[in-house]
């Protein structure tokens, strides 16, 4: 058949095409995909990548502005919407805002309801040494309840244990979220490495961040030189 005016190959890829007679667009067209980088190497080739790039500025821009006109367009909608509901006394199309949440309502409200609790890590754990690294795991639970969220034994894990633990628990009305970091000992009991607590102020909307941890037993804060913390999450 008759060879057409336009020849693109890309390796495996061949583009055939030719200009419409009359001067006209081309109704219909045909493409395939082409890995991003064998792309930017025939614009490169061709000389075109400039002139690709601006192009692609400018329909960016007009795209840009297309949608802040639609967009200008749904508020004035809206607020036409508004006056009119405000003149016949109809009701609004705005929802009402909620009455914010605050500790003490919550400490009531959510009584009951199951807490979703993920401990991460902790750094910069106190104790052990190199031959006798700690064995540290974490326990969690609501300031006064019996129900706790534990993780695993990390054994020789030392200062710096990745647990990566979720579970549950029943949020009571508790002022507090407390935690606790241990040593596992096989031959005797676990001793206590470092403590801290999440107050209802700080996990009444959800919680994502460290936890301040503290030495076992309230002992003296200038001998940690490095802030001991935990990983928490609380929804």
């Amino acid at each position: 058949g008759e060879a057409l005016p336009y020849s693109v190959h890309l390796s495996d890829l061949r583009l055939i095409s030719e200009r419409k007679k009359g001067g006209g667009t081309n109704e219909d067209t045909t493409f395939w995909k082409v890995s991003g980088h064998r792309f930017k190497h025939f614009l490169q080739s061709c000389g075109k990548a400039t002139l690709f790039a601006k192009e692609c500025r400018l329909e960016l821009a007009q795209k840009q502005t297309q949608v802040k006109e639609v967009v200008k367009g749904l508020i004035s909608k809206w607020e036409a919407q508004e006056k009119q509901a405000e003149f016949w006394g109809a009701a609004s199309f705005t929802p009402e805002e909620e009455a914010p949440m605050d500790p003490s309502l919550f400490m009531v409200a959510y009584r009951g309801v199951k807490a979703r609790i993920c401990i991460k890590n902790a750094i910069n754990l106190p104790g052990g040494s190199w031959f006798d690294k700690l064995d540290p795991y974490a326990i969690v639970r609501f300031r006064g309840s019996a129900q706790e969220l534990r993780t695993s034994v990390l054994k020789d894990a030392g200062g710096e244990p990745f647990w990566d633990c979720e579970g549950t628990l029943t949020y009571g009305g508790e002022a507090a979220l407390e935690v606790a970091v241990f040593d596992y000992d096989r031959w005797s009991s676990d001793g206590l490495v470092a403590e801290g607590e999440v107050s209802v102020n700080q996990f009444f909307q959800g919680f994502e961040g460290t936890v301040k941890l503290e030495p076992a037993g309230g002992g003296r804060k200038s001998k940690w030189k490095r802030a001991k913390q935990m990983a928490i999450i609380i929804s």
